[in-house]
């Protein structure tokens, strides 16, 4: 996890695709009410490895959600930064 410039907290979250389909990443917090936002790069193929990377406003519980097609998976994640 880093700080971004604009105060953002960030890691990259490598993805497995076992269907065809382009990602989408959503993600809300559930003990505030933070901002969430997510990078998926181009280039990766149709299925398979797709790294990206999400970006949250503040530490706390997050809900973050992948999903291509009917294909979902999510998890909920305590994000916190050691400074």
């Amino acid at each position: 996890m880093r700080r971004e410039s604009d105060g953002r907290l960030s890691i990259k979250l490598p993805w497995w695709r076992g269907v065809a389909g382009a990602l989408t990443i959503e993600g809300r917090q559930l003990d505030g009410d933070g901002e969430f936002s997510a990078h998926v790069p181009e280039g990766y193929g149709d299925n398979g490895f797709q790294a990206t990377g999400v970006y949250f406003s503040s530490e706390g519980c997050w809900e973050v959600q992948g999903q291509v097609g009917a294909a979902a998976l999510k998890f909920v994640v305590d994000v916190k930064i050691d400074e």
